[in-house]
């Protein structure tokens, strides 16, 4: 055991000559873009009528009417049997997590084929939402999330598409929680999107989904929030937007996040540039039923999983990005495993407690890696 840990420090010995301990990792690569907050929504404030669907259906429509709105949501349960489209210029605010609750009712539609959400919108070009203090509960048990794989969101913004003129723009989440979807919340074909101060756990089903899974971004900040119990899935993933992740993502900073108990990973990152991801925690990944070890770009227990965005012939990389200061503990497979990139820096990480594999694995098929670090 001692043999491999020193072969794998071999592996990453520091090219500058001097180690960075934790937590003193310095950046390497100029820092992504942050988004912008969403601007115009107008302070009019609509209230629901009923406690469902349908009373935010026409609270928000008739904000549309008028250029955009407050919806506002008392304390209680709403319930979701259909589907809720989003518009632009649309703020949700609840009463707090716990208090106000986005529920799925038993008359919901879903499969485990084609995907759907209580509230979003999709194939619009929509911009500036505010979604805030509230609870979005899919109210699928555990044995109902590994035995049905219900293709249900709690919330989507997104399009078909995959280039930079569809992008849905300005979106921020602030203090909510999702629990007990299929996918807990999903972003794509987007610009300018905040998470804060978010709480998403126990989403994810047998076909190892993630609490937040956003692909084909520019402008991302995730910060302050926790991730937990992603039963087979992944805390946050944040991919390109291709089956071959060769539409990257651009400018994605992550920081001061907790992750947790993730049933893969705690953070799988494939096909992005311009990435800072510093000052996490993550432990206890890869412990689910079904995780095994890293195999041809199949994660597996990791807590967080850098990769590139491999396409067809294995030769189109990710480049900048910055993995400072976090704290690994505890992981089954690694905790950084390193794929496919050419532009990394890996300065001031705590990993430690690595049960069934190193604590770096990798890396492969990456260039201009400079690596100091401490694993005490």
């Amino acid at each position: 055991m001692k043999m491999a840990a020193v072969a794998v420090i071999a592996v990453f010995t520091s090219v500058s000559g001097q180690a960075a301990t934790y937590p003193n990792g310095t950046f390497k690569y100029p820092a992504p873009t942050l988004p912008s907050n969403p601007t115009g929504t107008p302070g009019t404030q609509y209230h629901p009528a009923t406690f469902d669907d349908v009373g935010i259906l026409n609270a928000i429509n008739a904000a549309h009417a008028n250029g955009g709105g407050q919806i506002v949501l008392s304390s209680g349960t709403y319930t979701i049997n259909n589907r809720v489209a989003l518009q632009s210029n649309i703020s949700i605010l609840g009463a707090g997590k716990g208090s106000t609750i986005i529920k799925r009712g038993s008359s919901f539609p879903y499969n485990s084929s084609t995907w759907t959400e209580l509230i979003g919108a999709m194939d619009a070009v929509l911009h500036d939402f505010y979604i805030q203090n509230l609870t979005f509960d899919g109210g699928f048990t555990y044995s109902q999330l590994m035995s049905l794989t219900p293709y249900v969101y709690s919330m989507r913004i997104s399009s078909s598409a995959d280039d930079a003129a569809h992008l849905n723009q300005r979106v921020y989440y602030y203090n909510i929680e999702v629990e007990n979807f299929g996918i807990g919340l999903n972003m794509g074909n987007s610009a300018e999107i905040t998470v804060d101060n978010c709480y998403m756990h126990a989403n994810g089903c047998s076909a190892v989904f993630e609490n937040l899974y956003i692909r084909n971004v520019k402008d991302v900040l995730i910060k302050n929030s926790e991730f937990g119990f992603a039963y087979e899935g992944v805390g946050v993933k944040v991919a390109g937007g291709l089956s071959d992740y060769s539409n990257e993502a651009h400018n994605v900073t992550i920081y001061g996040n907790y992750f947790h108990d993730n049933g893969w990973a705690d953070l799988y990152v494939a096909g992005m540039q311009g990435v800072r991801i510093y000052n996490n925690t993550c432990t206890y990944a890869g412990y689910g039923s079904t995780a095994t070890n890293n195999n041809a770009g199949v994660l597996g227990g990791f807590s967080t999983y850098w990769e590139g965005d491999f396409d067809n012939s294995g030769n189109h990389y990710s480049s900048n990005v910055d993995i400072v200061n976090n704290v690994f503990t505890n992981d089954k497979w690694a905790g950084i495993e390193l794929q496919y990139a050419n532009g990394l820096n890996v300065q001031g990480n705590k990993i430690s407690g690595t049960s069934s594999g190193p604590n770096y694995n990798g890396p492969t098929a990456v260039t201009s890696l400079n690596c100091d670090y401490n694993t005490q």
